[in-house]
Protein backbone atom coordinates (compact mmCIF):
# COMPACT_ATOMS: atom_id res chain seq x y z
CA UNK A 1 0.00 0.00 0.00
CA UNK A 2 1.26 3.39 -0.94
CA UNK A 3 0.38 6.47 1.14
CA UNK A 4 -2.35 4.57 3.00
CA UNK A 5 -4.43 3.96 -0.12
CA UNK A 6 -6.23 0.73 -0.92
CA UNK A 7 -4.74 -1.20 -3.84
CA UNK A 8 -6.75 -2.52 -6.77
CA UNK A 9 -6.95 -6.32 -6.41
CA UNK A 10 -6.13 -6.76 -10.13
CA UNK A 11 -3.37 -4.24 -10.93
CA UNK A 12 -2.31 -3.02 -7.42
CA UNK A 13 -2.81 0.67 -8.36
CA UNK A 14 -4.20 2.83 -5.55
CA UNK A 15 -8.00 3.17 -5.77
CA UNK A 16 -9.62 6.57 -6.40
CA UNK A 17 -12.45 7.85 -4.24
CA UNK A 18 -15.36 9.60 -5.97
CA UNK A 19 -18.77 10.84 -5.03
CA UNK A 20 -21.58 9.06 -6.87
CA UNK A 21 -25.36 9.43 -6.85
CA UNK A 22 -28.06 6.77 -7.18
CA UNK A 23 -29.75 6.76 -10.57
CA UNK A 24 -33.31 6.79 -9.27
CA UNK A 25 -32.97 7.85 -5.66
CA UNK A 26 -30.35 10.55 -6.17
CA UNK A 27 -28.80 9.53 -2.85
CA UNK A 28 -25.04 10.05 -2.51
CA UNK A 29 -22.57 7.17 -2.30
CA UNK A 30 -18.83 7.02 -1.83
CA UNK A 31 -17.37 5.08 -4.76
CA UNK A 32 -13.98 3.35 -4.85
CA UNK A 33 -12.75 2.77 -8.40
CA UNK A 34 -9.58 1.64 -10.15
CA UNK A 35 -8.10 4.65 -12.01
CA UNK A 36 -6.52 2.47 -14.70
CA UNK A 37 -9.58 0.41 -15.57
CA UNK A 38 -12.93 0.85 -13.84
CA UNK A 39 -13.82 -2.74 -14.73
CA UNK A 40 -11.24 -4.01 -12.22
CA UNK A 41 -13.23 -2.83 -9.23
CA UNK A 42 -16.08 -0.46 -8.45
CA UNK A 43 -17.28 -0.45 -4.86
CA UNK A 44 -20.05 1.70 -3.40
CA UNK A 45 -20.36 2.68 0.26
CA UNK A 46 -23.84 3.79 1.27
CA UNK A 47 -23.59 4.10 5.07
CA UNK A 48 -25.34 7.43 5.77
CA UNK A 49 -23.03 8.49 8.61
CA UNK A 50 -19.85 7.71 6.66
CA UNK A 51 -21.12 9.36 3.46
CA UNK A 52 -22.19 12.51 5.34
CA UNK A 53 -18.75 12.77 6.99
CA UNK A 54 -17.02 12.42 3.62
CA UNK A 55 -19.38 15.01 2.10
CA UNK A 56 -18.69 17.51 4.86
CA UNK A 57 -14.95 17.09 4.33
CA UNK A 58 -15.36 17.53 0.57
CA UNK A 59 -17.56 20.62 1.03
CA UNK A 60 -14.99 22.20 3.36
CA UNK A 61 -12.23 21.41 0.89
CA UNK A 62 -14.35 22.43 -2.13
CA UNK A 63 -15.14 25.90 -0.76
CA UNK A 64 -11.56 26.90 -1.46
CA UNK A 65 -11.53 25.54 -5.02
CA UNK A 66 -12.97 27.61 -7.89
CA UNK A 67 -14.88 26.02 -10.79
CA UNK A 68 -16.31 23.22 -8.67
CA UNK A 69 -18.83 21.00 -10.45
CA UNK A 70 -22.26 21.47 -8.96
CA UNK A 71 -24.04 18.33 -7.79
CA UNK A 72 -27.50 17.84 -6.29
CA UNK A 73 -27.64 18.86 -2.66
CA UNK A 74 -26.31 15.74 -0.95
CA UNK A 75 -27.60 16.70 2.50
CA UNK A 76 -31.16 16.67 1.15
CA UNK A 77 -30.60 13.29 -0.52
CA UNK A 78 -29.29 11.80 2.74
CA UNK A 79 -32.49 12.78 4.55
CA UNK A 80 -34.74 10.94 2.06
Amino acid sequence: MENGSLPCPVCCTGLMIRLAYGRRSGKPFVMLICPLDGRHIRAFISDKKFVSEVLSKLENKGNSQPNAISQPDASEALQN
